[in-house]
């Protein structure tokens, strides 16, 4: 074989070695794009994990505030409430001693049943609306 044989023999080689090389360069770019377009994406999703977390971390920090300010409000609506029926309560203990002192308890049976079968007339129509209001 001749020298210029061999020489043009080497050279193919080192021509077909350089394309597998930059064949090879190319796929390892490719390869590198589809690293950072992940890259990017998994960006976004850690950007609005922590977008959730912070605007849970302030609603967190709002009910921190707002529940001390609630329970303050709801005490003194209980408060209120409690003051309003007092004196109803107590209006009802003195009608009932009152009540007990010019009838006492058994001795008018009649009396007191009239009102027991209205209060049970009374229970039965709330019933029947609440099974209507399921119905629905």
């Amino acid at each position: 074989m001749s020298s210029t044989a061999e020489v043009s023999r080497q050279v193919a080689q080192c021509v077909d070695i350089a394309r597998g090389a930059a064949d090879e360069s190319a796929r390892i770019a490719q390869s590198f794009a589809h690293l950072a377009a992940a890259t990017e994406r998994i960006a976004g999703v850690v950007a609005l994990i922590n977008d959730i977390a912070n605007q849970t971390n302030l609603l967190a920090l709002n009910a921190a505030i707002a529940a001390p300010r609630n329970c303050e409000a709801a005490a003194r609506d209980r408060q209120h409430a409690v003051a309003d029926a007092a004196p109803a309560t107590r209006n009802i203990i003195r009608l009932n001693a009152e009540r007990e002192r010019l009838a006492p308890a058994g001795s008018m049976p009649g009396v007191a049943a009239q009102p027991q079968r209205e209060a049970r007339g009374s229970e039965e129509d709330v019933e029947q609306s609440s099974a209507w209001d399921r119905a629905d």
